[in-house]
């Protein structure tokens, strides 16, 4: 009787339009894409929204995944490599059967795995972004936002976007959203409740309790009307216990909550708004208290990128290693994880300090109050949010802007103008000697990738030429398909011997890879436009970095101010 009111309530609603999306990662993934999600169900409540996840990460967020979302569809990618062959496809065959009746509108894969770009070739619907597999077993993905996540979150460190806001454009949010505006606190009003999360998916993007003792200590003894509140799970209980154990700690303990292993993360969300601020690594409790809105203090390490995992609000701070593998990838190998070292517990004591008192970390307060041989291996960013420009991070400590931060900068300007027609007005970033110099010797690559580009628009337009003649031969168009074969992998070459390269090459590879058209006139004519935005990508990006340079030596003989791009 339940399945047949459930049904009923689906056809009923199927003159809405109804969007569906596929999130088969973690948790932290689904609070990200619920707080993408937000501002859709706001500005058009008349959308039917649905959601495909996984039961076992998406239950214990239901709670809040229900004030968005009108249903969730359980599935769990597992039942893909099940010994019962049969009794797997019949699992995804009831799936995708219940949701028939959906009738989508569109479907959005959000996860960048072969199950879900299977799934999504199976599911019925109007309009598919994100990766599918089509008919003919090939993977697709034909919307360009898709295109930049699957090239340039999957495969570089040079992605200048937030998942959220990445997840915004593949839907479609462009207006200013009421859900970004975040509460600032009173000024000069001191946190009282601290609540932290010293734990995070794997041990390369945690510290060791002994720091966490440390950096524990040091808040509770400077400033005494100060109580902590510690949350984990069940698992992390044993790091806990040996966390809050130290002896420093034993006449401060009855100002330590533990919480560690007795919570729902439904009370959870209810301990952090009734915080004033929130510490941690890289993890879920971040997002949630993003959620919450609550100030936020991240600690990033190993290999997390904090420009696409920072808590999504405007009131986010964030401590990162200036250590040069950082962020390193999760299966590279490391004995001796630096950039934990390179995050003194002085410089991180220092941070919380300011916000207890102040509410905000002052870049120029903690250098002067603050050893240099402390700070100086620490980045320091705030989160600013717009509704023009999205999320970005603010570098306000006072150390030299690196050469992978610089390029975000770029990157970002250009995505945003190539992608979305948006002119973004900033300043420059400012150079220093070192940037300025291997800015400078780029350049040559820059024009090298340019040229190759080209050289891709012109053996296109032979291709075109060649079909167009009274007597094409199909041995030149091979011949000049060749030609664009070793350019590929010419520019491939390029982007190795310069990383700083990679996300041109590694995105126009994948919309080259997605070429639309039913026969070869179309596709070397899409090729061809392909090649030509390429080569606009490299311009821009060349002039951006001359102008930089110009501005850096008039600066350096002038003193004066960066100017707008």
């Amino acid at each position: 009787m339940a399945a047949q009111e459930k049904s009923d309530k689906i056809l009923s609603a199927n003159n809405k339009k109804t969007i569906a999306l596929i999130q088969l990662t973690r948790i932290g993934d689904l609070v990200q894409t619920l707080i993408a999600c937000k501002p859709l169900r706001e500005q058009h409540p008349d959308v039917r929204l649905i959601l495909i996840a996984r039961p076992q990460f998406y239950s214990g967020i239901k709670f809040l995944l229900d004030e968005v979302f009108d249903e969730i569809y359980s599935f769990d990618p597992k039942v893909l490599i099940q010994d019962n062959l049969d009794r797997s496809k019949e699992e995804v065959k009831r799936l995708v059967s219940r949701l028939s009746v959906e009738n989508i509108s569109a479907l959005i894969n959000c996860t960048y795995s072969r199950p879900s770009a299977y799934l999504c070739q199976l599911i019925k619907a109007d309009h598919k972004l994100g990766p599918w597999y089509d008919e003919h077993n090939n993977l697709r993905i034909n919307d360009p936002w898709s295109q930049f996540v699957y090239s340039n979150v999957l495969e570089t460190t040079l992605n200048p976007f937030n998942l959220v806001d990445l997840f915004k454009k593949i839907i479609g949010i462009r207006a200013e959203e009421k859900s970004q505006v975040t509460k600032e606190p009173p000024h000069n009003s001191r946190a009282h409740k601290i609540t932290i999360h010293p734990f995070a998916s794997a041990s390369r993007k945690q510290w060791k309790p002994s720091k966490w003792s440390e950096i524990i200590y040091k808040t509770l003894k400077d400033n005494p009307q100060v109580t902590i509140t510690v949350l984990g799970s069940e698992k992390e209980k044993a790091l806990a216990d040996e966390m809050i154990s130290k002896p420093t700690l034993k006449n401060l303990k009855h100002r330590i909550i533990s919480k560690v292993g007795k919570t729902s993360i439904q009370d959870v969300y209810k301990l952090l708004k009734a915080s004033d601020l929130f510490i941690g690594h890289d993890s879920l409790i971040g997002h949630l208290a993003a959620l919450a809105g609550v100030q936020t203090l991240t600690v990033s390490l190993g290999s997390v990128r904090p420009t696409e995992t920072t808590p999504y609000h405007a009131n986010a701070y964030l401590l990162s290693p200036r250590t040069k593998c950082f962020p390193c990838k999760p299966n590279d190998h490391c004995d001796y994880f630096q950039c934990h070292s390179d995050i003194s517990y002085q410089a991180t004591s220092a941070c919380i300090n300011q916000l207890i008192t102040t509410r905000e970390i002052s870049g120029d307060a903690l250098e002067k109050n603050n050893s240099s041989f402390l700070i100086g291996a620490v980045d320091i960013y705030k989160s600013e949010l717009n509704s023009e420009s999205g999320f970005s991070l603010i570098k306000i400590s006072t150390s030299p802007v690196s050469l992978a931060d610089i390029y975000r900068k770029y990157y970002r300007i250009a995505w945003s103008f190539i992608l979305d027609k948006k002119d973004l007005c900033t300043d420059f970033p400012e150079l220093s000697s070192s940037t300025h110099k291997e800015l400078y010797a780029s350049l040559e690559n820059i024009q090298q990738l340019y040229e190759l580009n080209e050289f891709g628009k012109k053996y296109s337009r032979y291709i075109l030429e060649e079909i167009s003649s009274e007597a094409p031969k199909i041995s030149k168009i091979k011949e000049f398909s060749h030609k664009i074969d070793e350019i590929d992998r010419l520019a491939e070459l390029l982007s190795g011997a310069n990383p700083y390269l990679g996300p041109i090459v590694n995105f126009y590879s994948v919309k080259k890879g997605n070429l639309k058209g039913d026969n070869i006139v179309q596709l070397a004519e899409n090729s061809y436009l392909t090649y030509q935005e390429a080569s606009n990508f490299c311009s821009v990006l060349h002039e951006f970095i001359e102008k930089n340079i110009l501005q850096f030596k008039r600066s350096d003989d002038t003193a004066t101010k960066p100017k707008s791009i």
